[in-house]
């Protein structure tokens, strides 16, 4: 009596199916953080360099704004004017709260008074998590 079963090849080989789902996965994080930045940077917004800045954990529900050196304004690159800005923070607002976080990219051209329009309108809703967006200074290289 043979009591032995018969087992066959008994080594293991590589799952393909989990691989693919994993760079299926990475290519969509990607995809979608591509167009949340292209959403930030599409203008040709430059803006100003300051040597005390922090870099802030960014958020995906973030509001950007975004000044030109000609003082328009633009919300996901929609061009409107002060009234229209006005109209989407009190939107956002009554959506969501005052924590909303709202980021304002001026141009460093861009004369104050359209920086100044922006932040009373945050003031006057209330907002409390109002940032100025800048570019680290580049330090001298040690020789």
């Amino acid at each position: 009596m043979n009591f032995k079963k018969n087992l066959g090849d008994t080594q293991s080989s590589f799952q393909l199916a989990p691989m693919v789902d994993v760079m299926f996965l990475l290519l969509i994080f990607f995809m979608v953080s591509s167009i949340y930045y292209q959403l930030e940077k599409n203008l040709e917004v430059k803006v100003p360099k300051a040597e005390s800045g922090t870099d802030v954990n960014r958020s995906s529900v973030e509001l950007i704004i975004n000044i030109d050196k000609k003082g328009s304004y633009f919300i996901n690159n929609i061009k409107m004017d002060i009234d229209g800005v006005k109209e989407v923070l009190n939107d956002v607002v009554n959506k969501f709260n005052q924590a909303q976080p709202i980021i304002i990219r001026c141009d460093k051209e861009t004369p104050h008074k359209f920086f100044v329009r922006v932040f009373d309108i945050c003031q006057a809703l209330e907002i409390d998590d109002v940032r100025i967006a800048s570019e680290p200074k580049q330090l001298p290289e040690k020789k």
